[in-house]
């Protein structure tokens, strides 16, 4: 499921109406992970690696935009249980069957600090990242040192098998390398 919303429906509303919303559909869909926060966007079914040469730029400066790929996140591994998630933003969502992996969820509470909740809705967790979402840039040294406690505390149900790269590019990248640096940013 996606769902996008202009950054002015986030101004007129506040930051809260994200979180809720995000909380309430989990709930209703029995997610299995997803995130919410700031993203670059392709128009669904018009995605191609000239597309993403367009946007890596955008993706190595700015560490809290998310790469909202267009198809479905699919990944062809034998050695994964299907328990992990692909990328973290402001809000990252773990339905129980991930956020399980992680252990006690008081201890990850106390890990993350409280500039980083968690949010305990029925059928998983919510981790927030911070008071709100940043860009951070990685051109003037802005750090989102609270994305970074997130990715740390998260990594250990973090995908990274892949086989074919999420960000595909042409050549002469290698689309494997550019996605694994892309999920990696925070580390």
């Amino acid at each position: 499921m996606f769902a996008y919303f202009p950054a002015r429906f986030i101004a007129e509303h506040g930051y809260g109406v994200l979180l809720d919303l995000t909380m309430r559909w989990s709930s209703a869909v029995n997610i299995l992970h997803g995130s919410a926060g700031y993203s670059v966007l392709f128009e669904h079914g018009r995605y191609s690696g000239s597309h993403a040469l367009t946007v890596i730029p955008a993706l190595k400066r700015f560490p809290g935009l998310d790469f909202s790929d267009p198809g479905s996140f699919q990944v062809v591994s034998e050695e994964s249980d299907g328990l992990s998630f692909k990328s973290l933003n402001w809000l990252t969502v773990l339905g129980d069957q991930v956020a399980n992996h992680l252990g006690d969820k008081t201890a990850l509470r106390e890990k993350l600090g409280s500039s980083c909740p968690v949010h305990a809705f029925d059928g998983g967790i919510v981790v927030q990242a911070g008071d709100e979402p940043q860009l951070g840039d990685n051109n003037r040294g802005i750090v989102l040192d609270d994305y970074r406690r997130v990715a740390k505390a998260l990594k250990p149900v973090r995908f990274e098998d892949y086989k074919l790269g999420m960000i595909a590019l042409p050549e002469p990248y290698d689309s494997v390398e550019e996605t694994l640096n892309w999920i990696r940013r925070f580390d």
